[in-house]
């Protein structure tokens, strides 16, 4: 941040601005008060979720109830030509409520309920439904063919299977073969009980008349940690699969020990890539963002990741090597075709300089901040290491009480994010973080002026830049040749001497 003196640039035109026609600093409105609330309340949303010692997943599911109702949950796509769809915490809530309270009504205690579907927001309803003590959650592979499916369902002793409409026709073809099975549910339907078939939105309305009632049974409903909750089977790869019984206990334990490794934020976004029937997937991909407040926004097939992650922008997936691998490749050959190849590298060398800091968000956070001081800030490249922020005073300010507010801006800005920035001038205090040097504005400091030529290798100008510009030119980008043809161009500093 700098006072910028009277200074020309042949062929180009400033205004002047004098430093005797400045008042007193106490003129300056500067709102110290807007900016600390302004960060408070972001900080707020913005606290990771601290480690807990749940005993079943009822406790989970009644703690972000009460914490996160206004927040969203699952991001869905209904189709692929239209938005996300969000579903927050509250409407999520009130239907596992409304549909636990028809299960208990319709399944004997501790029935077994096979769920076999893509990822879809009534899949994670059924889920905690069940684990909140409607029945004992089966998990199924979609893929799996009839036969396969038939034998898991029997083996299960299901009562009840919930379906998509994509996995209707298999249904149909072995509902025969599958004598203990009482109920078939499809989801995202309206669907009256016939025989033995229901629709899943039909079950919820039921259920919500039930508790509307004042029957609160299903929320009543006390859960042994130690009980058996779910049942899964594993692929069966080198022989036949094999079931595996897992309690409530279990799947709190993991959430529990996660949370203390796995700092998540209620402002995280997951992103659902894996089949949720795995429970890598249901636990670590689902339950744990869930008792975090987070979101979790579902991929809609792998052929749609890269659209579905630019719309949905997650800023965590959980992944298997092969995915990632095949994104890398899918992004590489994108660049390739597009010809942006050296864009790419110099913002992967800025990435490598910052140490996997992700600058777009730093330059967010410096302009969230001045923007909320009431400062209308100026960047510039510095031609060497570094870049500047220069913010233009019409008033008279002496150059200790000038400091000072640089000074308070610096502290502000390390002090509401300390993990991302410094004002520490040691090296060795600096790792991993932006160093703020607001040193730079006391009296005997040096500045090195806007379009000045340094006397480095290709002769680097320090030139203005947008602030948009932040992560696509590093600072010693701009040459004489380059800062000539940018001249020509829209100037990004064209309302500084107007500014403040």
């Amino acid at each position: 941040m700098r006072i910028l003196k009277d200074f020309k640039i042949p062929d180009f035109k400033f205004k002047k601005i004098e430093m005797n026609d400045i008042p007193n600093v106490e003129d300056v409105k500067v709102d110290y008060s807007k900016v600390m609330e302004a960060q408070e309340k972001k900080n707020k949303k913005h606290q990771p979720y601290p480690a807990t010692d749940y005993k079943t997943v009822k406790e989970i599911f009644i703690h972000s109830m009460k914490n996160y109702a206004d927040e969203t949950l699952i991001l869905q796509k209904p189709n692929h030509k239209e938005p996300y769809k969000e579903y927050t915490y509250k409407k999520f809530g009130e239907d596992v409520v409304d549909l636990g309270s028809k299960l208990i009504k319709m399944l004997p205690k501790n029935s077994r309920v096979v769920i076999v579907s893509e990822t879809t927001y009534d899949w994670y309803v059924s889920y905690m439904t069940l684990l909140c003590g409607a029945g004992i959650v089966v998990p199924v592979d979609k893929e799996l063919p009839e036969n396969e499916l038939e034998n898991v369902i029997n083996r299960a002793n299901a009562t009840a299977v919930i379906y998509s409409a994509k996995k209707e026709d298999a249904i149909k073809k072995i509902e025969n073969n599958v004598p203990t099975v009482k109920y078939f549910i499809k989801m995202d339907s309206d669907e009256h009980i016939m025989d033995k078939h229901m629709g899943f939105n039909y079950l919820i309305q039921e259920g919500k008349e039930i508790f509307d009632s004042g029957d609160t049974s299903y929320l009543d409903i006390e859960i042994d940690p130690e009980e058996f909750k779910m049942l899964i089977f594993t692929s069966g790869t080198t022989s036949k699969s094999k079931g595996v019984m897992i309690c409530n206990r279990n799947l709190a334990a993991n959430i529990n020990a996660v949370s203390e490794y796995v700092r998540l934020y209620t402002s995280d976004r997951l992103f659902s890539v894996l089949p949720l029937h795995h429970t890598y997937e249901s636990t670590i991909g689902f339950l744990l963002p869930f008792a975090c407040g987070c979101s979790v926004a579902v991929c809609e097939g792998l052929r749609y990741i890269v659209p579905n992650l630019q719309e949905s922008k997650p800023t965590a997936m959980l992944a298997v090597p092969l995915l990632i691998e095949s994104l890398y490749k899918k992004i590489n050959e994108t660049i390739k075709k597009s010809k942006k190849d050296g864009m790419v590298n110099s913002m992967i060398h800025i990435t490598n300089l910052l140490k996997n800091v992700n600058i777009d968000i730093k330059r967010k956070v410096f302009k969230e901040i001045l923007d909320n001081l009431n400062l209308k800030s100026f960047l510039k490249t510095s031609g060497g290491k570094g870049y500047h922020i220069c913010i233009p005073f019409k008033n008279n300010l002496t150059w200790k009480k000038f400091y000072k507010i640089s000074e308070d801006i610096a502290n502000i800005i390390e002090n509401t994010h300390s993990e991302l920035f410094t004002t520490n001038n040691r090296k060795e205090k600096r790792k991993n973080k932006i160093f703020i040097d607001y040193l730079r504005n006391q009296k005997s400091a040096t500045f090195v002026a806007p379009y000045s030529i340094r006397l480095r290798k290709n002769a680097p100008v320090s030139m203005p830049i947008a602030w948009n510009e932040l992560d696509k030119i590093k600072p010693n980008e701009i040459t004489i040749y380059k800062a000539i043809k940018r001249l020509k161009k829209k100037d990004p500093w064209k309302d500084f001497f107007t500014s403040n």
